[in-house]
């Protein structure tokens, strides 16, 4: 089990984590942050299997994978 932890400030609404997830469990959320940008959203983290390819393809270091023992989003705001 993992949470996914956006860091919303730096998430530019690429799209690169959505399209490369294979549980396809990102999705573009609806709060923006403070360049007006949708921040990565997941409305399922709990199916979340670990791969870490989003935090792999992220240019801008936007969203990390870490271990959980009960799986969440984490939106964090800087």
């Amino acid at each position: 089990m993992f949470d996914i932890v956006v860091i919303g400030e730096r998430c530019k609404e690429c799209g690169m984590c959505i399209n490369v997830c294979p549980k396809k469990i990102l999705e573009r959320g609806e709060k923006t942050n403070s360049r007006g940008f949708y921040v990565t959203y997941s409305p399922k983290p709990e199916e979340c299997v670990g791969c870490r390819l989003c935090e792999y393809v992220c240019p801008d270091f936007a969203l990390f994978i870490r271990p959980s023992s009960s799986p969440t989003y984490i939106l964090v705001q800087r």
